[in-house]
């Protein structure tokens, strides 16, 4: 079942935005960008290290969502 990740960042991506709207309407979410990213480690056991990044052209979800938070 390698389809249930995706669908559960979709998910998690359309109720962000979701709050986001409700929260300040005046967000354009036109060229939304999610705002992660991936920083391979290697190390890991699970995988990559994910972070937030900022830019003042978009709005970058994740990042709205932790300020909002």
């Amino acid at each position: 079942m390698n389809v249930k990740p995706v669908l559960l960042y979709y998910s998690m991506l359309n109720l962000a935005k979701c709050l986001l709207i409700v929260r300040e309407p005046s967000l354009d979410m036109a060229q939304a960008r999610h705002g992660l990213v991936a920083t391979p480690q290697e190390r890991a056991i699970l995988g990559d290290r994910i972070g937030i990044k900022s830019s003042p052209k978009y709005v970058n979800v994740f990042g709205q969502l932790v300020n909002a938070l």
